[in-house]
């Protein structure tokens, strides 16, 4: 009997088909350690590939620049390293430090250059 003719079982049901996902992976070497150069999909130039985003089948890249000035477009950094953040980032990727200052004391959240809690006045 050919596998084609034989009946489905209970929770034999094969699944329904999911639309691809775009995966993003940090790359920065091949597996040799060398840098691999391709081209950016953003500024078309030969560079270091930094990121790979693969959509669909389709792989693409990204150079550490464009990456780093496409977070930096967000406009937020971390107050303690300065580092640049994605909007939804909840703790700095560099340095582990929580993207918002919050007081100590009562848990107002406070502005990056604050020296002082504006609710308590605890010093920050």
């Amino acid at each position: 009997m050919d596998e084609e003719e034989l009946p489905l079982l209970p929770g034999d049901e094969e699944p329904e088909p999911q639309p691809p996902r775009e995966e993003i992976r940090i790359v920065e070497m091949s597996d040799d350690g060398a840098p691999k150069e391709k081209v950016c999909k953003v500024c078309k130039v030969s560079k270091p590939v930094y990121v790979e985003v693969e959509s669909g089948g389709v792989i693409e890249y990204i150079c550490k620049e464009c990456f780093d000035a496409d977070v930096a477009d967000q406009g937020k950094t971390c107050f303690s390293c300065e580092s640049p953040l994605k909007q939804d980032d909840e703790f700095c990727g560099k340095c582990g430090s929580p993207t918002e200052k919050k007081c100590t004391e009562c848990g107002t959240t406070a502005e990056d250059d604050d020296a002082f809690c504006g609710k308590c006045g605890k010093k920050l």
